[in-house]
């Protein structure tokens, strides 16, 4: 037998397991018992009327929240022992448990923090580095029409797939719109009809002239007896000699000279860096093609031509104007010539 009030095996066994925070643990025999307490003077106590003890005797096992003796809110825990029958239940007061667990929150809390800290420092930087490309081709796009957007799509870093994707997709569309306004902005300065410039490609010419300071000939020219030819043909056949004359004046013509439809039958050529004396040839060869080719019209057509130079002129409308006034005496003089404005 043991002497549950002395100093035994079960209390050295079982004694280890009472806390400075309040828990202990207590063992009660089949007939409800304690036969081991924290409390020696309650060895030996019948406690079989507590709800725990009653559970852990009926062979149950568990955990339950009670009040004890004394008065303190516990978190009990019971298991019965199978070969003794008897029941052991360790309790502990609750606040000790939420004390733990308030500092497991707090430790825990702390430890995350820096990791927190730099998973949204990480987070903030793929962010910038994953929105710069799209920032830079969204702020391109503002400027979809500039010269330079091409270039500047070409500078952005897509080194994701996505953004290579939508950059490839970009440069496609400004290129694409780059070609439209181009032909569109040439269309206005051409004239429809034969291919060459009109007044507003002329206009574009001159300021090129005037920025590089480069002197010009400009060499005018009017188809000869132009009325009989859409009276007796028509106009289709007036309109084919004018694109005639144009392809002539192209074939006569160097790279760098710019060749104009002023309207009508009248036409206008500017050569850079020309005198009046390679005018005068070039205006030669022009009529001598003419006279040698068949027109539209199954003749040669013939045209006058007023040279002017303008390094002798203040301004191109000076030049143009004895240009024209040299024409005229073309045409008085009984046309097919060529006649040099007088300084």
């Amino acid at each position: 037998s043991l002497f549950l009030r002395e100093r035994n095996a079960l209390h050295g066994l079982l004694g280890v397991h009472y806390y400075r925070d309040g828990s202990y643990l207590y063992v009660v025999d089949t007939q409800g018992r304690l036969i081991f307490h924290e409390d020696g003077k309650r060895v030996g106590q019948n406690v079989s009327s507590n709800a725990v003890v009653r559970q852990v005797l009926s062979g149950q096992e568990g955990s339950q929240r009670v009040i004890n003796t004394l008065g303190v809110d516990m978190l009990a825990g019971f298991a019965p022992m199978q070969s003794t029958g008897w029941g052991i239940i360790a309790q502990r007061p609750t606040a000790a448990i939420t004390a733990k667990l308030e500092q497991l929150a707090r430790t825990t809390l702390l430890n995350a923090v820096p990791f927190t800290l730099i998973s949204l420092a990480v987070f903030w930087w793929l962010s910038i580095l994953i929105s710069r490309p799209i920032r830079a081709l969204a702020d391109t796009a503002e400027h979809w029409g500039a010269p330079e957007a091409a270039s500047r799509i070409s500078m952005v870093n897509s080194w994701y797939f996505e953004v290579s994707r939508l950059k490839v997709a970009m440069l496609a569309g400004v290129s694409l719109l780059q070609q439209k306004m181009g032909a569109l902005e040439a269309a206005s300065m051409t004239d429809p009809l034969t291919g060459l410039r009109n007044r507003r490609g002329l206009e574009l010419a001159l300021k090129q002239f005037d920025l590089l300071d480069q002197r010009y000939a400009a060499v005018t020219l009017d188809i000869d007896h132009f009325k009989q030819v859409n009276d007796q043909h028509g106009h289709d056949v007036g309109d084919a000699v004018l694109r005639f004359l144009a392809e002539i004046m192209k074939e006569c013509s160097r790279p760098t000279d710019v060749l104009c439809r002023m309207g009508g039958e009248e036409f206008l050529m500017l050569l850079p860096e020309t005198d009046a004396a390679g005018a005068s040839i070039a205006a030669e060869r022009l009529l001598a093609r003419l006279r040698q080719t068949a027109s539209p019209t199954g003749a040669p057509v013939t045209a006058s031509i007023g040279i002017a130079c303008s390094d002798r002129y203040a301004s191109s409308d000076a030049t143009f104007k004895a240009a024209d006034e040299a024409l005229y005496q073309a045409k008085r003089a009984g046309r097919d010539r060529v006649v040099l404005a007088s300084a």
